[in-house]
This record gives structure tokens, sequence and C-alpha cells, in this order.
């Protein structure tokens, strides 16, 4: 902490020994040294200081027991029944001592032991029984006597109720603990706290009543370690497998919900999309069973992305709308800490912004976007505004606006670090990464996008491999590195093909398309055909913005190859159909482009 404690006591020893005085401005021997005894650690030295109090020793290792700061209300009721003046007495002296600190005045006063080695000392001077004693009585006043406490730091309960053994009470109080941190956006804390509690269960005795406070553990412990780990990981995977044995064990299909639903989490983490869709039957099948709205919201949750990710825009979108419509804040603000780790509606609203604007509706997209943070910020809930944020970043890169990517990339960017929320730092580094060499930094860009798809591949994610590779391959075109794109896009191509992730199909054909231009632009006819690929995929997926895109890349070349009424046929009936979005860019690039042929 700062303090050259070893020095420090080293002299007090020499000072305390009786062997000097103070003589003037300075010091006088006045016996033997070979009589005093130097300790040889620290700790040696603590302890004879401590031995050296011998009449309050005591009180300092009750302190040592409360922890490192107590204050002298809890000491008091720790003590009694010694008198209060007594205690005054034997605090003073340890203040005296420099053992401790104090702040503020008795009786509202607190303490605290100067190094957490001087604690140290004189926690190992008890004997294990008087420990575990003196625990006991400790977490039995903050109970009966401190409930503001007990209310608001259920770990210092659950720690007292560990070390004195009550284990039953320990358990609760580590996973009170747990769901308070995971409530103040405190993840990695929370993930300490739910190991507590799981680490003593492992010592109770088998059977329903375990199973039940286990399962209660698992499904609050699954989000928080989702946010640190990502979806994708080994560990939340186990851990929902486990919570789902044990709900359908105690045949509680209540309990089952949040296991079903972090099992789809993980699944869609892991890109086994037929396992994730299992899963969503199941919610469904649970919600209507029990007629529940609650449950059939978390359905709805799940159903929404999987068709998305599939290139189905247009199923998605309608559960987008159904599981909006269910949703109420003061009913449903919570669900954040029960599933997946964040907010349904917020993520209906961010995914919304991604699936309508691929559907042509531009305007929606917008509105879903705003109102995505808007209810982020309403629910105080970082990771929900992180997951809107990285829904946000990759709508503005499908749009391929890239310094609105890069904006909302660097705040995506700062809160992940800030919350330790590792799935969201790595896609910011990966959609920031892709922006930042859209905007003439091609090198810097590409090495920022490797490392967030770095760390993206050691979570054991799967999921969104096809668009990033995509995004690596424009990076390396931007680059100039002709080779490395056409190998980029044949991945991209390869993992849509075994995940069958295709949303971002008609994307790697429109980036294939200007690649055969920069390495050949007399190959006309091959990017004609890449276009035309392009357009018939975004077709059969309802994108009609990737359609317009597609159409008007297309329409360009037939434009300059002298095809001028080809070119309008191609281009004018895939603009009609836009009713919305008439200030965006790829909206008043297409009427440009349809002018210039009248």
């Amino acid at each position: 902490d700062g303090i050259p404690l070893f020095v420090e006591e080293l002299t007090k020893t020499v000072l305390e020994s009786g062997l000097v005085k103070i003589s003037g401005d300075s010091y006088e021997l006045t016996g033997d040294l070979e009589s005093l005894t130097i300790p040889t650690t620290l700790h040696d030295s603590l302890t004879a200081r401590l031995d050296s109090l011998a009449p309050i020793k005591e009180i300092a290792q009750i302190g040592a027991v409360i922890g490192r700061e107590f204050s002298h209300r809890l000491m008091a009721e720790v003590v009694a029944p010694m008198p209060e003046a007594t205690l005054r007495e034997s605090l003073d002296q340890l203040v005296s001592s420099e053992l401790i600190f104090r702040r503020g005045t008795v009786p509202d006063a607190t303490y605290a032991f100067k190094h957490a080695l001087v604690q140290d000392a004189a926690y190992q001077s008890l004997l294990k029984s008087r420990l575990r004693q003196l625990h006991g009585r400790i977490a039995e006043i903050l109970e009966e006597r401190f409930p503001d406490i007990a209310s608001t730091q259920p770990e210092l309960l659950a720690y007292h109720c560990t070390e004195a053994g009550i284990t039953d009470k320990a358990i609760d109080y580590w996973r009170s603990a747990g769901e308070r941190a995971a409530r103040r956006a405190a993840a990695p804390e929370a993930v300490q706290h739910f190991e507590r509690a799981l680490k003593l269960l492992d010592h109770r005795a088998e059977g329903r009543e375990r199973d039940a406070a286990e399962l209660k553990v698992l499904i609050q412990f699954g989000p928080a370690l989702m946010l640190t780990q990502g979806w994708a990981s080994a560990e939340v995977g186990t851990i929902y497998e486990r919570a789902a044995r044990l709900a359908r064990g105690l045949e509680d299909p209540m309990e089952l919900v949040p296991a079903l639903v972090g099992s789809w989490v993980h699944y869609q983490g892991r890109a086994q999309y037929d396992a994730a869709d299992k899963a969503t039957d199941e919610l469904f099948q649970l919600g209507r069973a029990l007629d529940d709205p609650d449950l059939l919201l978390q359905a709805e949750h799940a159903a929404w992305p999987t068709p998305m990710l599939r290139g189905a825009f247009a199923p998605s979108y309608k559960h987008i709308q159904q599981g909006l419509g269910l949703y109420d804040y003061e009913r449903h603000s919570h669900h954040a800490f029960v599933y997946m780790g964040h907010d349904p509606a917020v993520c209906g609203h961010a995914l919304g912004a991604v699936v309508a604007w691929n559907l042509g509706y531009l305007d929606r997209a917008s509105q879903h976007a705003d109102d995505a943070i808007a209810l982020a910020n309403r629910l105080d809930h970082p990771p929900s505004l992180a997951l809107a944020l990285w829904f946000i970043a990759g709508m503005h890169a499908a749009r391929g606006d890239s310094a609105a990517a890069l904006a909302v990339a660097e705040q995506l960017v700062q809160i992940s670090e800030e919350q330790k929320l590792v799935q969201t730092y790595a896609s910011a580094r990966i959609l920031g990464g892709w922006a930042l060499a859209q905007q003439g930094e091609p090198k810097e860009g590409t090495e920022q996008l490797q490392a967030g798809l770095a760390i993206w591949h050691r979570m054991g994610a799967r999921h969104y491999l096809p668009p990033f590779n995509c995004l690596l391959a424009e990076c390396a075109l931007r680059a100039g590195r002709y080779q490395d794109a056409e190998n980029y896009l044949q991945e991209a191509l390869a993992r849509a093909g075994e995940s069958g992730e295709g949303w971002w199909k008609s994307r790697i054909h429109l980036t294939r398309s200007e690649l055969i231009l920069h390495q050949d632009a007399g190959n006309e006819e091959l990017a004609f055909a890449s276009l035309r690929t392009a357009i018939r995929v975004s077709q059969e997926q309802g994108a009609k913005s990737l359609e317009l895109r597609a159409a008007s890349n297309l329409s360009r070349l037939l434009l300059e190859a002298g095809r001028r009424e080809e070119a309008r046929a191609l281009l004018a009936p895939v603009l009609d159909e836009f009713t919305e979005g008439v200030h965006t860019a790829d909206l008043r690039n297409a009427k440009a482009l349809l002018e210039s042929m009248a």
C-alpha cells in the first residue's frame, strides 16, 4: 500500500525495546544490543508487536476477523459485555501504536488496519476454532443489528458465514451478492460471487434441495459469464447444459426457461442454428402451455436473430414486432439479469434496425436505432447499451457508412473496456477496424480488425464470421491486396455454406464485383455476373436495400457500356419499391443515377 512497513516495524521494535532513549535530536543506546532479537520477517515483526500489546491484542484480533476496516459500533456489539470505557481505551492504544487508524469520533468512528499484512498477522494469531466462533458471531450480529449492511453488502455476510461453516446461509448470501453485482453491471464481480456459491454447493449432500439451490445460482451465473467470456464460451455451454438437466430433473418448467434461453444463446454463438431452433421451439411450447406472456417474450427474443442470420429477414422482423408488442418496461426490465445478460426490447430495437434496413424500411431502421439507445440509457444497463451499439455499428457497416460505424465503434470500445465485456469489445474492434480502413487507414484498420477477430476466435464464437471475413476482404481490397481479398471472400462463402448463415451473401458478391474490376477493369462480364448473383440473392432474401445497391452498381456499369435502356429497366422498378428513406445516401444516389439516364 505504498508503506515501507518492514522498515517502520523494525524501527519500532528497537524504540520499544527500552535499549535506546531520546537524547536531544538523536537517540542514545542504553543497553546491550545483543539482548535484542531482530525479527527475520515482517510477519514475525508484526506478531512480536501484537504480543507486546497483550492486554489489547484480542481487540486487534477481533478487528482483523471483522475485516480490514470495522466500525466502533460493530466492534462494541461483538465484544459485549465488555465495558465501553475498556473498549475505547483498548482502541486508543491500538491507534497510538499506529497499527490501526481512526476516522471520525466515537461512537460513530471507523477503524482501518494500517496495512493488510497487519490485519493478516492479527488474524493468523487466532486458533481455527476461535476464528469460526468469531465469524459466526459477526454474521449473527450483522443479520440482527445491522440489516442495512446485510442488504447492501451481502458479500460481507457471505464471507463470514463461509468462514464460520454456516454453508446454507453462505450460499444464499453469495448468490445475493452475485445478483446485486449483476444489477450494478459489475459482471466480473458477479462471476466471482457465483463461483463462490457453486464451490460451497459441491460440499452439500445430493438431493432435490441441493439441486434447486444450484439451479438458482446457475441461471443467474450464466448471463454474467456470457458478458465476461462471450456467448460461445465452453463454460457458458456447460453451465446451461447442467441447468437444463437440473430443471428437467426437478420438473420445474419455469426454471427450465432461463436454462433453455441460455442454451439457445450458446448455440447461437457457436453458429449451431439447428440446435438453436430446437431450443426456441421448446420455449414457444412452454410459453403457450403455461399461457405466460413473459415466457413468450423470451421465446420471441430467441426467435428473431436466427432467421436474420440465415437471410430470412421478413420472418425475423415479424418476431421482433411480436416481441416488442409483448414488452412492458415495468414488468420486463429485470429480464436482462435473468436471460442473456441484456434487455429484450433493447435487443429487439437494435436488431430491428439491421433487419429493417435490409428490408428497405430505411426510416424505421433509424427509429429502431434511436429507440434502442434511448431504452438502454433509461435502463442504465451498460451491457444492454453495448449490445445496442454493436448492432447499430453493424447496421452502419451494412449501409457502407464508415464514418458512422467508426463513431459508434469507438463508443462501444470504451463501454466494453469499462465493463469488461469481451464479446462487444471484439465486435467493436472488428467493425471499427473496417471503418478505419475505409476512412483511409487500411493498414491500421486491418490490424485492428484482425485483433478483434482473434479475440472472437478465442471465445469460440462462430457466428458472424461470414460478414467479418467480408469486411476483412474489403480492407484488403482498400489496401490493394487483391489475392488476400479473394481468399477472405472465399472463406466468407465457405463459412456461410457450413453454418447456413447467409445474410451477407449479397454483400459478399457485391464486394467480389468490385474486386474483379480492380484486378481487371476490362473484365466487365465477370463483374456483371457477380452483381447479378448479388441481385438474385437479395431478391430471394427480401433484402431490398442490398438489391438496390447491387442494381445501382450494375446499372452504372451497363450505362458506362452504353446499355442505357437495359440499365434503366433494371434500376427503375427496384427504386419504385421504396416508400421511405428518401433522404438516405443510397436512395439519393440511385435516383441521381436514374435521372442521368433520362
